[in-house]
Formats: structure tokens, C-alpha cells, sequence
């Protein structure tokens, strides 16, 4: 009986690219966040209001196994939440996180556009 051989071209480029895909591709989103939250916080502490400026002072960023986060933090002004959602005696409420979101969410698309475009091309060598 005949026999069809296929030979596929640049398929041992492939594997290696898919081997070597995990892990680049999670130093690249990690580098991406990391660069997020150092984007954000700065961003966040101009958002927050300023009484005694504790508020601003203990606004935090941190990153951890392609996570990041910035917020107030609770334990220092366990306040923020009132100043951001307001109560019925804080009649104006300060939404300073969703200022903050609205602000960098262009700067992050764009960092991580460029990730991904990075990602794409090193895969693709």
C-alpha cells in the first residue's frame, strides 16, 4: 500500500517556542503588572482626598504571582470606605478608586498591548 509522508516546516522551531512559552510569557505579565501598580499608586494618592492626609499616606501597592494591588489600607484608615461610598451622614461621597481606574485604564491597555506584542513576537522567533 502507498504511503503519504507529511513534513511539516519549522516544526521543531515550534516546540521549542512552546516549551520556553510558560515561563516567558510569565515573566512578561508579571513585568506588565508590576509596572501597572507602580503606575496606579501615585495616581491613587493624587485621587485621595486630603484632611489630614493619612488617607493618602497609606495607600499601598503590592504584586504577587501575576496579581498586583493598590488600595487604602483598611487597617491604617478604616475610614476610606465611608470617604469613597459615603454613609447618610457623609452626604458626598469621594470616589477616588473609580477616579483612579478611569484614569489608568488607558496606561494599562497600553502596557499590556505591548506585552502580549512582546509575547507574540518572542514566540514566534
Amino acid at each position: 500500500m502507498p504511503a503519504i509522508t507529511i513534513k511539516v516546516q519549522g516544526l521543531d522551531k515550534v516546540i521549542k517556542s512552546f516549551s520556553k512559552a510558560p515561563e516567558y510569557v510569565f515573566k512578561e505579565l508579571d513585568r506588565g503588572i508590576k509596572t501597572a501598580v507602580n503606575i496606579t499608586r501615585p495616581i491613587m494618592k493624587q485621587e485621595a482626598p486630603v484632611d489630614t492626609g493619612k488617607l493618602r499616606r497609606n495607600i499601598y501597592a503590592k504584586t504577587k504571582h501575576l496579581m498586583g494591588e493598590v488600595a487604602p489600607n483598611l487597617e491604617m484608615t478604616p475610614y476610606a470606605l465611608y470617604v469613597h461610598e459615603g454613609t447618610r451622614y457623609i452626604r458626598h461621597k469621594n470616589q477616588f478608586v473609580n477616579r483612579t481606574a478611569t484614569r489608568v485604564k488607558p496606561i494599562i491597555e497600553s502596557i499590556f498591548k505591548k506585552s502580549l506584542d512582546k509575547i507574540a513576537v518572542e514566540l514566534t522567533k
